[in-house]
């Protein structure tokens, strides 16, 4: 199991390279945790792009900066009502 921590980045961008660098395949779980906004790209790369199934895929934005009270079940994508 890896575990994977990446430094706070608004766009997103260091969480979509420190995946994509793993050896993800069809067998693989991810569970991406942090604030929402960042999770994004990370969401749409492990989505349509990696080779991990989309029911493999769990993205919890458990804060959004800026937002009290969000609640972590809601979508984390404005494109994408999951």
């Amino acid at each position: 199991m890896d575990v994977v921590r990446t430094p706070f980045d608004p766009s997103g961008d260091g969480s979509v390279k420190a995946l994509s660098e793993l050896e993800l395949d069809g067998g693989t779980y991810v569970w991406a945790a942090g604030e929402a906004g960042t999770l994004i790209a990370a969401r749409r790369w492990l989505r349509n792009e990696s080779p991990v199934a989309r029911e493999a895929v769990k993205v919890d934005g458990y804060w959004k900066q800026g937002l009290a009270d969000r609640d972590h079940h809601a979508p984390i994508d404005p494109n994408d009502a999951e």
